[in-house]
């Protein structure tokens, strides 16, 4: 199976940084995102400035924020033939948290999905995805988006086209 594209990553790594700074509100800041390839693999990090606790519906669409970014990427770019499914790290993060406090297989289930639907919904407004997709391609070029060039990138979400 082949590996993700370094596309497909580039907007993985868009979508949790553009997560992060949506639900911050002030608390931090998204300080830099990544991505590396390096023709075997491909990887990425979003880091923040600082150690934050969020709540369990918080971690979900941080940590399930780079798989909706990924779905809403296949809506544009289907997915090549036998593309292996990326972010397994991320749904077991996820996952684990998630048993760890509801204790319900049938609870994860209710509350994954409605942080799924909740992140489509987020990639589905325009000035989102145009955010997502510039700092993707910004990720492409450069390998790394950082300092006041990621800010001014992540606050283009919320001044009005």
């Amino acid at each position: 199976m082949p590996l993700p594209t370094p596309e497909r990553l580039a907007h993985h790594e868009a979508g949790h940084a553009v997560v992060q700074h949506w639900i911050s509100e002030g608390r931090f800041r998204v300080t830099r995102v990544a991505l590396d390839t390096d023709g075997l693999q491909v990887a990425g990090s979003s880091l923040i400035d600082q150690e934050v606790t969020l709540g369990l519906y918080q971690f979900g669409l941080v940590t399930l924020a780079g798989i909706a970014a990924e779905n809403r990427y296949f809506e544009d770019h289907p997915a090549p033939e036998g593309e292996r499914w990326g972010a397994v790290g991320d749904v077991e993060q996820w996952m684990a948290a998630a048993a760890d406090l509801l204790q319900s297989k049938a609870r994860v289930e209710m509350v994954t999905g409605n942080v799924l639907r909740r992140l489509a919904d987020f990639f589905q407004q325009p000035g989102t995805w145009g955010v997502v997709s510039e700092l993707a391609g910004l990720l492409l070029e450069q390998g790394a988006v950082e300092g006041e060039s990621l800010q001014d990138v992540l606050q283009r979400r919320q001044r009005p086209s």
